[in-house]
């Protein structure tokens, strides 16, 4: 019997270099005292996660990449909004800080058809509701976290989406992307 290799995939928005810039900016004049507890996450690894996927086998990847391509056929290119920084999931349960904005009508029929793709592939559904959030830093230990939400205003188009993959590395993951198909 072989081993089947397998990939860590999921369906993803990245925003382009100036929402990138735009944030940066925003950031760096953010009144926090103290960030201790964040590792900042490369700007290489921004996204917005659309539908996470998981661990699948790679020959399983190329069926994705038919439901990236085919969804993506199907929706508008739209306007997305990061409006806050914050806490996510919770000041209570920090895991990161995260970039966070209202889920435009557009990316939330996104979502549900890259998961009916999804289960089609008898991959599992995600019974967790969609929140757009772009992880920026993660948060060390699960103590509570002070860090007051902020406001900031990025928009971006979103134009294409893609099907990413998420490599361990000794600092950590990284992320790189396998197809990107553009929206309509």
């Amino acid at each position: 019997m072989t081993a089947t290799a397998s990939q860590r995939v999921f369906f993803a928005l990245v925003p382009d270099r100036e929402a990138t810039a735009q944030l940066v900016d925003q950031l760096h004049r953010l009144p926090w005292s103290d960030t201790s507890r964040l590792r900042w996450q490369p700007q290489s690894n921004w996204h917005v996660t659309l539908r996470f996927v998981g661990d699948v086998d790679s020959a399983q990847v190329a069926d994705l990449q038919q439901v990236l391509e085919s969804t993506a056929a199907r929706h508008p290119a739209f306007a997305m909004t990061l409006s806050a920084i914050e806490v996510f999931p919770s000041a209570q349960r920090p895991l990161v800080v995260a970039a966070t904005g209202a889920a435009p009508p557009t990316a939330v029929a996104l979502v549900a058809e890259l998961q009916a793709g999804c289960q089609q592939l008898s991959i599992p559904a995600d019974t967790r509701v969609w929140r757009p959030h772009m992880s920026l830093a993660r948060v060390r230990g699960r103590k509570p976290l002070k860090l007051p939400s902020a406001p900031v205003h990025v928009d971006f188009r979103v134009q294409q989406i893609c099907l990413m993959e998420s490599i361990a590395t000794d600092r950590g993951r990284a992320y790189a992307p396998l197809n990107w198909a553009a929206l309509r």
